[in-house]
């Protein structure tokens, strides 16, 4: 320590009218780099003070503290006087106050998880007193004293989160406030939608990244059975688990079948017959009508969505309509259930029971055939006798419509016998008559 004392006599000292001034040094260090200068005046009146403190001039007290820090000498000067006296001191003071600073950083291990630490700007001091508060929501929150703690989160999203501490060797609490990500590490895609036909097969699933896991109706492992899903749409879920992360995406099938029913606004008449057809055609199917009119050679095709078609003889006749969509790759063919009939001018009052019609009955040996079968069905016609005799057996027939002559038989009553090649038996009664 320096301490220059200069002493100056006024004409006010030597008149009696001052008093000199006696200066007790009181300069005390404080913790946290505060110091207090203070000089107490034990004798001495109107006394005035002048500092310099670290390079900075101050006036006007004898009492006060200011704020250093780093690890240093301060020096500092103080000029005290009145009218009748005047002291300057120099010294200097060992300052040794470094504050601490923290940040609180954090690393992400999985969807829900996330584990803190702090970094300080005073590395020798590791381990300061803290509190960590970890907030779910703005309501709730969990707190820990641990240096290292690892929260649990409710699942991806931002929440705040507060550390307090207060360092060793440092003077108040100070806090950081931060704010955490979580973030979701999952992927998932599972492909572009898709439109398919019923009976296309099952599907192979690709979802990426591979691992994951399908759901949906139809679903079995990695496939997609249309067929057992049905017509309809199909909304399938693909979800991957990365690190406890999940992540999904939809793929949606819609499945179609060809609807290849139709109608006719009439189903039997005079001949010439026009029939009207109505499908129930969507967009991107295309048709391809049989009128089973093998007679009306290329008129017997068409493939209008609703056509008409003329029949010029008469008979029993088959219509099919073959659909087939170009988007699914679906097809489907549908036979008439109720064939168009078409009789001859003279037998428009003729029915036709169970499948065979016989006019005129009774009759005199002439008659006709009108027989209900299917296209590309022959068959043969035998005439019995009450008595289970065989009359007449006509060998195979392919015409709907057959003509035949009896006039050589004896009157009665005669059972007619139809055998068609696919199995099936048509019968009805015939009266001959002389």
């Amino acid at each position: 320590m320096i301490l220059l004392v200069f002493g100056l006599i006024s004409a006010n000292a030597v008149l009696g009218q001052c008093e000199k001034i006696l200066v007790t040094k009181d300069v005390r260090h404080v913790s946290c780099g505060n110091i207090q200068f203070k000089y107490i005046i034990e004798k001495g009146t109107s006394v005035r003070f002048e500092w310099i403190l670290d390079g900075k001039y101050i006036m006007g007290t004898n009492d006060f503290l200011h704020k250093f820090t780093g690890k240093r000498y301060i020096p500092f000067s103080v000029r005290i006087w009145n009218d009748c006296s005047d002291y300057k001191i120099e010294d200097s003071i060992y300052i040794n106050y470094e504050p601490i600073s923290v940040m609180a950083t954090y690393g992400l291990q999985n969807c829900t998880e996330a584990k803190f630490h702090f970094l300080t700007t005073d590395q020798s001091n590791k381990l300061p007193r803290l509190e960590w508060t970890f907030f779910n929501d703005p309501i709730n929150f969990v707190t820990s004293t641990e240096a290292e703690p690892t929260h649990i989160y409710p699942g991806p999203g931002k929440y705040n989160f507060i550390l307090k501490y207060e360092a060793m060797g440092a003077c108040e609490i100070a806090y950081y406030y931060g704010t955490v990500t979580i973030k979701n590490t999952a992927s998932a895609s599972a492909g572009d939608d898709r439109t398919i036909c019923m009976y296309n097969g099952e599907q192979i699933l690709t979802g990426i990244p591979e691992g994951g896991i399908w759901s949906g109706n139809g679903v079995d492992g990695n496939t997609f059975d249309p067929e057992k899903a049905g017509v309809g749409k199909h909304e399938l879920l693909y979800t991957t688990n990365e690190n406890q992360c999940t992540a999904s995406d939809k793929l949606i099938f819609i499945v179609k079948n060809i609807d290849p029913d139709f109608t006719a606004d009439i189903v039997d008449g005079i001949a010439p017959l026009t029939v009207n057809f109505t499908s129930k055609l969507e967009n991107n199917q295309f048709a391809n009508w049989g009128f089973g009119d093998l007679n009306s050679q290329s008129q017997n095709n068409s493939q209008l969505p609703n056509p008409s078609h003329t029949y010029n003889a008469p008979g029993t006749y088959n219509v099919t309509l073959n659909i087939e969509d170009n988007e699914t790759g679906c097809s489907g063919e549908r036979v008439y259930q109720k064939m168009i009939r078409v009789y001859e001018k003279t037998q428009h009052n003729i029915r036709i029971d169970r499948g065979l019609a016989i006019y005129p009955n009774p009759t005199k040996g002439d008659f006709k055939f009108v027989i209900e079968k299917p296209e590309n069905v022959n068959y043969n016609i035998e005439i019995i006798s009450i008595n289970g005799q065989l009359i007449m057996s006509s060998g195979t027939v392919a015409l709907p419509v057959t003509e035949i002559n009896l006039s050589n038989i004896a009157a009665g009553l005669y059972l007619v016998k139809v055998n068609m090649d696919n199995g099936k038996t048509l019968t009805a009664k015939l009266v001959l008559f002389n």
